[in-house]
């Protein structure tokens, strides 16, 4: 069918040529006809001579031909210009050959992708489907769809984990603060409507804590708690605004596991500290004067590191605070350096203050210098 296609197609363009070829030599001799002088003749073939002869004999002897113009350039012009005319026929016949030869070969190479397609259907057609290869289809489809479940059952169990972590670090700090308020539980002062009277007519409302601002966070987490007892429980790392001296003297008089309070919020200690840049950003916390009549709180007539220092947790020790200088209206500055040291008298309860026992806690007073 391709080689019969071929041949069609060869045999129209040869009688195209053949057309377009004869078509060239017509228009050439009738434009040589056009341009021979006016009264002349084309040359005649050999028999159109003869006729002629006799003609011109039988008219006479003396008839003459008219002479003949010089052609010869306008003959090499025309032969010249159709053999360009020619020349760029065969070079469009091979344009279109070489087209045609193109066709020819994409053509086969179609109809043998053709063919190759054709027979991969049939075979694909024809091959038996196993058992066996069923059966691993389906394994392979178990197989992906276990393992998706088992990247599944992981995340889920990283994230039960991981809120388990945090679970078990609340509940750790859950059971300290726990374990602190059991210490708290019925532990009162014997004589606690003694305590209550004398702190009713000394007018004392609140007392003081001066802490750095950046310990906030954990004061509400935790409430006030003893540097000692954070130390030893590993719970965070506070700011602190004592020094390594302060820590020994506790140690010392054994009152490091104490929280400290004033009865004044105007803690000249802490005028100091910020001078010499140790304390960098001071808040006053207000806390329940309730915490003056749990058993283990003790006493101070002045700051408690002092060697001549008197400190207990009864009755008589909360009544040797010279209150008249604490809560009188002399500035500190205007004190005597003896009456300065009694300025300086504390409260100290034991480990612990819990949040509900502060009073300022979501808005704390800033420390004055």
């Amino acid at each position: 069918m391709n080689d019969n296609f071929i041949v069609i197609a060869v045999v129209l363009i040869l009688l195209i040529l053949g057309y377009l070829m004869g078509r060239e030599f017509f228009f050439y001799l009738k434009e040589r006809k056009s341009k021979l002088p006016k009264g002349t003749e084309e040359k005649k073939t050999p028999l159109e001579n003869v006729a002629f002869k006799k003609e011109s004999k039988n008219q006479g002897d003396n008839v003459l031909p008219a002479k003949s113009p010089d052609t010869s350039n306008d003959l090499l012009e025309l032969k010249t210009k159709a053999e360009e005319r020619i020349q760029k026929l065969e070079l469009e016949n091979k344009k279109l050959y070489d087209e045609l030869y193109a066709l020819k070969n994409n053509l086969e190479w179609q109809e043998r992708k053709i063919g190759q397609l054709n027979q991969q259907l049939e075979r694909e057609k024809n091959k038996p489907i196993t058992v066996a290869d069923d059966e691993q289809k389906k394994q392979r489809i178990e197989i992906r769809e276990l393992k998706h479940k088992n990247d599944e059952l992981q995340t889920k169990l990283a994230n039960t984990e991981e809120i388990l972590h945090k679970l078990q670090e609340k509940n750790d700090d859950f059971n300290i603060i726990f374990a602190l308020y059991e210490r708290l539980r019925n532990r009162r002062k014997i004589n606690e409507l003694q305590f209550q009277e004398f702190i009713k007519a000394k007018n004392i409302f609140r007392l003081f804590h001066v802490t750095e601002r950046a310990n906030l966070g954990t004061i509400k987490k935790y409430g006030l708690l003893s540097w000692h007892f954070i130390e030893e429980q590993r719970l965070f790392t506070p700011e602190y605004v004592t020094d390594r001296t302060s820590k020994e003297l506790d140690y010392r008089y054994n009152l490091q596991d104490y929280v400290r309070l004033s009865f004044t919020e105007n803690i000249p200690m802490m005028h100091v500290k910020l001078r010499e840049g140790v304390a960098k950003d001071l808040v006053v916390l207000y806390i329940d004067k309730v915490v003056m009549l749990w058993q283990d709180t003790l006493f101070c007539d002045r700051n408690a590191t002092a060697n001549d220092a008197k400190f207990g947790e009864a009755f008589d020790d909360l009544t040797n605070i010279r209150f008249n200088i604490v809560l009188g209206k002399t500035p500190y500055y205007e004190l005597s350096e003896v009456d300065k040291a009694y300025y300086q008298a504390e409260v100290m309860v034991k480990t612990h203050i819990p949040r509900k026992y502060i009073l300022n806690l979501e808005s704390p007073k800033d420390f004055k210098r």
